[in-house]
């Protein structure tokens, strides 16, 4: 069955990388997904039942995703804003001083730039996504060396992951879930996403974190920051599981177990002090992303529809109670699960509820 199950995964993938262009070709990315999932779910039934070869997993993970390695991204064309952003940095330019439109930069275009989406914002993505982006450019190869990158922070999400499981006592197995998943594949092996980088950051610091390794943890949720700022909201789990041991009120402030945030906050002040450093505004992009950027919301979408006028294509005033709305459903919610203890679950509902509520 496992092996069967193996076969599944790595035939959906070859169909997944002979399609020429997978958003043209919807239907057929769903049924290898599809086909993929029925390999995995045969993987993890069989970890239900029976112990099973990590070896096999992890192969088979590998294999999955050096097939989609060397594909164009098709589905999203984010990954041309991250090769973007590393060139205008090997050019010893600040990548959230100009556009890519602009004329500034306009020496620095090559037959990539047309593809680079929302040309006319600055950079929205923080500094150690920034220096990745610097690297896997300097090292040449475009999309395919920094999907390369991307991917060794995919292998650490999923030692992490299996580390995480030994603690609590699981089958480490259980990674299949994760590793066999057609979504990461394509997320990160085929499309490229930056996203690999924070997740890799933040499961290795909830690891440590595990393992009472204070230090090496707030180091890992700073680099997650500096990644893909989410993580970020995973403080309070943090903060909650390093409270002290007497009782009462004065556990939720007293600063004195939670000395490792002065790492993290360091870390994260010192990444963006590099880009301050000739004064540019390094959060204009940020801030046009946080005012007007929607895409496949959940229970967003249907706060600023109730909210919204009809009338108009788009209604700034609604957009803006609308996350109003939401931030204070999700602070309500935040402050709801801190009376939880586990840091991961607190980590999942926040994440989780996050998901849900933004645009």
């Amino acid at each position: 069955i496992v092996w069967f199950g193996a076969a599944l995964c790595l035939a959906a993938t070859v169909g997944l990388q002979s399609i020429d262009d997978l958003a043209l070709r919807v239907e057929q990315v769903w049924a290898w997904s599809l086909l993929c999932l029925v390999g995995c779910g045969l993987i993890v039934w069989r970890v239900r039942q029976a112990h099973v070869s990590l070896g096999v997993i992890l192969v088979t993970a590998a294999l999955m995703r050096l097939i989609l390695l060397p594909t164009e991204p098709s589905l999203s064309e984010d990954i041309y804003r991250y090769l973007w952003d590393g060139r205008v940095q090997n050019a010893g330019m600040n990548p959230y001083t100009h556009a890519p439109d602009s004329e500034a930069v306009a020496h620095l275009r090559d037959s990539r730039w047309s593809r680079i989406n929302h040309r006319q914002v600055p950079t929205v993505y923080p500094p150690f996504a920034q220096w990745i982006f610097a690297a896997a450019t300097g090292l040449g190869g475009g999309a395919t060396s920094l999907k390369f990158v991307l991917l060794l922070f995919d292998a650490i999400t999923i030692c992490a992951i299996m580390g995480l499981l030994r603690q609590r006592h699981r089958d480490p197995a259980w990674v299949s879930l994760y590793a066999l998943h057609p979504l990461p594949l394509l997320e990160i092996a085929g499309s490229g996403h930056v996203d690999a980088i924070g997740i890799g950051a933040l499961m290795a610091s909830l690891f440590w974190l595990g393992q009472s390794r204070r230090w090496l943890a707030a180091a890992g949720l700073a680099v997650a920051t500096m990644a893909k700022l989410i993580p970020v909201i995973c403080a309070v789990a943090f903060w909650r599981h390093w409270r002290p041991v007497h009782r009462g009120w004065s556990t939720w402030i007293d600063p004195r177990p939670r000395v490792p945030f002065a790492l993290t906050a360091g870390l994260i002040v010192g990444g963006y002090a590099v880009f301050l450093a000739d004064g540019t505004d390094i959060f204009r992009g940020l801030q046009t992303y946080a005012l007007k950027w929607r895409f496949n919301d959940s229970v967003f979408s249907i706060v600023y529809d109730l909210l919204r006028d009809p009338s108009l294509t788009w209604d700034d005033p609604a957009l803006l109670l609308a996350r109003k709305i939401c931030g204070a459903l999700w602070i309500g919610w935040m402050l709801w699960v801190m009376r939880w203890r586990d840091p991961l679950r607190i980590s999942f509902g926040l994440l989780g509820a996050y998901i849900v509520l933004s645009p």
